[in-house]
């Protein structure tokens, strides 16, 4: 009764709403829902078309490039030195210290010079002065080295008559590209396109996402430098690197920079002979030709005749024409032996300068024509660690003067020690570069002054000794010569006061075979040091004995056939045992 008359109240939810009826206000809801799922639905399907689409859009961002900090760049192999050039045409100027990565040379600061080294030829200018040398003769040359805020600078012709060098100056903004003798440098060109405006974009990498170098117009000329799939790496005007579509670029021409004329060679190189030397050590004479042995197994003779005499490298000679006329009468080669004298001071005045290094190769060719000697072997010992660039550049001087004249060049270079006088002053990677044969003198593993009683040269030590110069200098194993020790040193061992005091004395082979049939001693194998031992007491010391005899001897020679030696070099003649002679042969017969 109360209702009657009255509209019933509305349902407070959807699921009170009478069956198949719906309001106005209902309907204008589920549409609005309707409309959110769609715009949801075309948002992510907008993401997902433009996430595709950048992997497709190429980038047209501009990459940003080292070389723009520079004036003219220098580029060499398909990439940007790191430098820049100055001038043009023939008065174009390349940075020493960007040289120096590809080609020795050096700066003299003391005397203002710049040397040039290569295989066959030795040059010098003056900083700021057309006057220089080639090869220890005044030459004048067509443009000065300079020196530019505090930087040097060589003339490109210089580099070009001393190392064959083509440059290649791009007209747009003087950048340079270095040719190196031999090399082939394949050009090419931007293909012609459809439409006289249409552009080809150059790359950062072989992909259309990475940023651009440039765009160039058909017709565009290139250094093609390698493949890379669809791409083509490229040099273009101006020095810039980039990758370019493969289907843009045209192949042209190959431009091959021509090679140098080869360095002379020793006959004795140019043969490919082994080595089997025996030094001779003159001391205060020479030996009588007349009384020395045949040495049948030997082809070349070492005497220690010349020697530095003094800071200003003059040398000091006690050549003798006698014992190089006898040597080429038994088909023997004369390499004469030049040594520091082992005066580390005297060494590094006589190597501090190129006049000074100059005049000691001048009087070393002197010496070799006055004596006709057949080569050179350098023996620099005791010299002080600071000179090892010096002494590399002192042998990059004379091999080349040496080889004009037809001279082996070989040098002495001990086992590889910690020591700095006595080994590391040595840079055996770059002086194996240079000369014919390096000598590893493989003795002195137990020296004269040693604290302890050992061998002279174990055949472990000595194979170590070999097999780290090849390894880790990267010598050529042809170019090592195995130097190996006729001497033997008696080692004493005496208790005083607790202590045990070692002493020793080197002898001569003949010595020790006396000794053994004196004491009535039968020496037995050591297999630890590949040598005959023995050991026994005289007036109450003990006294041992590593004994170097044919047997020790033959064994290296094994040794040095087995790892492909260029031959083998024995200290000193004077120790040898007269029947050595038939066991030092190289190759082993």
């Amino acid at each position: 009764m109360g209702n009657r008359g009255r509209r019933p109240s509305a349902p407070h939810n959807r699921s009170e709403q009478p069956y198949g009826r719906t309001t106005r206000s209902t309907k204008k809801k589920r549409g609005c829902g309707g409309c959110l799922f769609i715009l949801i639905g075309i948002g992510i399907l907008t993401i997902s078309i433009w996430k595709g689409l950048d992997g497709w859009w190429p980038n047209n961002e501009i990459a940003e490039s080292d070389m723009s900090k520079v004036e003219q760049p220098l580029t060499w192999n398909g990439a940007w030195s790191g430098y820049g050039t100055k001038g043009r045409g023939e008065k174009l100027l390349i940075p020493l210290e960007a040289l120096q990565k590809k080609l020795p040379i050096v700066y003299e600061a003391a005397s203002d010079t710049v040397i040039l080294t290569s295989a066959k030829d030795v040059a010098s200018l003056q900083l700021e002065q057309s006057k220089g040398t080639w090869n220890g003769r005044t030459k004048n040359w067509d443009a000065a080295a300079v020196s530019i805020d505090g930087d040097v600078y060589v003339p490109v012709g210089v580099l070009q008559e001393m190392y064959g060098l083509q440059a290649k100056q791009y007209p747009s903004n003087g950048a340079v590209q270095l040719g190196f003798p031999g090399q082939s440098l394949q050009a090419g060109v931007i293909a012609e396109q459809k439409n006289a405006d249409d552009m080809v974009t150059m790359r950062q990498e072989a992909d259309k996402r990475s940023a651009i170098v440039q765009k160039l117009s058909g017709g565009s000329e290139l250094t093609i430098w390698k493949e890379r799939d669809e791409w083509v790496y490229v040099e273009a005007d101006g020095g810039a690197f980039g990758y370019l579509p493969k289907k843009d670029v045209q192949y042209t021409d190959k431009n091959v920079v021509p090679d140098v004329k080869p360095a002379p060679k020793p006959r004795f190189v140019e043969e490919k002979k082994s080595v089997s030397l025996a030094w001779e050590a003159v001391y205060s004479r020479n030996p009588d030709p007349a009384k020395l042995p045949s040495m049948p197994g030997t082809n070349v003779i070492s005497p220690t005749w010349f020697s530095l005499a003094d800071d200003e490298g003059n040398v000091q000679s006690k050549g003798d024409l006698r014992l190089s006329n006898w040597a080429h009468r038994n088909d023997k080669e004369v390499w004469a032996l030049y040594s520091n004298s082992f005066e580390p001071e005297r060494t590094t005045e006589a190597l501090s300068t190129f006049e000074r290094r100059s005049r000691t190769i001048e009087q070393l060719l002197r010496l070799a024509e006055q004596y006709q000697v057949d080569g050179i072997n350098l023996d620099y010992e005791n010299v002080n660690v600071e000179d090892r660039d010096q002494l590399t550049q002192f042998v990059r001087e004379l091999t080349p003067r040496m080889h004009a004249q037809g001279l082996v060049v070989t040098i002495d270079v001990t086992a590889k020690s910690s020591s700095g006088r006595w080994s590391q002053f040595l840079d055996r990677e770059k002086l194996g570069e240079v000369v014919d044969f390096m000598m590893v003198m493989a003795y002195d593993e137990h020296w004269a002054a040693s604290p302890i009683a050992g061998s002279v040269a174990s055949l472990p030590w000595v194979e170590q000794s070999v097999s780290r110069i090849m390894e880790e200098d990267k010598v050529p194993a042809h170019k090592l010569v195995l130097g190996m020790p006729l001497y033997t040193r008696i080692w004493t061992e005496e208790v005083k006061n607790g202590e045990t005091k070692v002493s020793s004395k080197s002898v001569g082979m003949r010595t020790i075979q006396e000794l053994l049939q004196e004491q009535k001693l039968k020496p037995v194998f050591s297999e630890q040091t590949g040598q005959n031992y023995v050991e026994f007491k005289e007036d109450g010391v003990v006294k041992k004995i590593w004994i170097e005899d044919e047997r020790s001897v033959r064994s290296r020679i094994v040794l040095a056939q087995q790892l492909g030696l260029g031959g083998i070099a024995v200290w000193a003649r004077s120790f040898a045992d007269s029947d050595i002679w038939n066991v030092l042969r190289y190759p082993a017969s």
